[in-house]
């Protein structure tokens, strides 16, 4: 590493910038070696890679990006591409939030798209992350047509080329655990509201809903509502239900129409958490500052986020012949609107 005199500056001493052959001069290992430890590449051990990482982290190395994607081709930049309305969900931007971070450390970087945005210039990105994809989903057949990888955040509802990774939640069986727990709870006549089918996710829980309850003999509950669904539509459905006293739980898969049901039910005089159970398919901050507080599903948006950057990386370093399909946790998280039970009915 040198000092130059900056001519310019009045002859203040100008550090030059750290270059490779200073890390791997101060690990004591070449130049390859070095570029193996830092990008986990090779037949490295894990006492060099640490070393030059260290030594890294003492210089304050930072990677040329464009040299490095000059030669790998790439820009080292990634779209993530979110569904109508997502903006002022909680979980999507927890989920962004999670993928920008994995994506620093990956050395990419994230690219926010809506669905607006013009398909034609999508060659700009090494690849795309797409959530909740739609049916014949404007981003994935763009992608295919341009030869682009996709990732997807939940299943896509049609096969494509350009699909080579998928994370979901497999929600056909973890959508159970809360029609369990209200069962558990002394629910009989559990409802469901849900944004009609144009997600897998929605679909998913929907199916399991509807299969639950064929096991069990009862008569579905099920109401739709358009995706993003409006204030005034989903209102008007909450209100309907809480009205109907033979309902005595009722399920909403966002956190925003949980809270409609919520204020619902109390204006119609029913008593939250004790003659009727509330739950959201999907947890938020929010649901635990309400009264009574709101049971939900943590779909762990954060760490989806993170889990998606990981395998698009994977699949851009790789490029499997094979779609790789990973799982994502999902938890139940009770809390006092199912918390007691439910009074024996007479």
């Amino acid at each position: 590493m040198t000092i130059d005199a900056d001519a310019g500056n009045g002859g203040v001493a100008r550090r030059s910038a750290v270059t490779l052959q200073d890390v791997a001069d101060r690990a004591g290992v070449s130049r390859s070696a070095a570029s193996f430890a830092l990008t986990d590449r090779g037949r490295v051990s894990e006492a060099t890679r640490k070393r030059v990482k260290d030594a890294a982290a003492e210089l304050g190395y930072r990677p040329n990006r464009a040299a490095r994607n000059l030669r790998t081709q790439r820009t080292g930049i990634i779209g993530l591409c979110l569904p109508k309305g997502s903006t002022i969900r909680e979980y999507y931007m927890a989920l962004a939030f999670g993928a920008v971070d994995v994506a620093r450390d990956e050395g990419l970087l994230v690219a926010i798209i809506s669905e607006q945005y013009p398909a034609s210039t999508l060659l700009d990105f090494d690849g795309l992350l797409v959530l909740d994809p739609q049916q014949d989903d404007d981003m994935i057949r763009a992608a295919e047509t341009m030869g682009i990888p996709v990732v997807t955040g939940e299943r896509p509802l049609q096969d494509s080329a350009a699909v080579r990774g998928i994370v979901h939640g497999n929600h056909r069986e973890t959508f159970p655990q809360l029609l369990d727990h209200l069962e558990l709870q002394g629910s009989q006549v559990p409802a469901l509201i849900a944004p009609v089918g144009s997600t897998d996710w929605a679909s998913s829980a929907r199916a399991a809903y509807l299969e639950w309850c064929a096991d069990r003999g009862l008569e579905p509950r099920a109401y739709e509502t358009s995706f993003p669904g409006t204030a005034e539509e989903v209102q008007a459905l909450a209100i309907e239900l809480v009205e109907d006293r033979s309902i005595d739980a009722i399920i909403s898969m966002t956190d925003g129409t949980v809270i409609d049901v919520l204020t619902a039910a109390l204006g119609a005089g029913r008593e939250p958490g004790r003659d009727l159970l509330i739950a959201s398919a999907s947890d938020a901050s929010i649901l635990q500052y309400t009264e009574p507080r709101i049971t939900s599903l943590d779909l762990h948006p954060r760490e989806f986020g993170a889990s998606l950057v990981r395998l698009l990386h994977r699949v851009l370093l790789e490029k499997p012949e094979d779609v790789i399909v990973e799982l994502s946790p999902v938890d139940l998280i009770v809390r006092a609107s199912t918390a007691t039970p439910l009074p024996a009915r007479q």
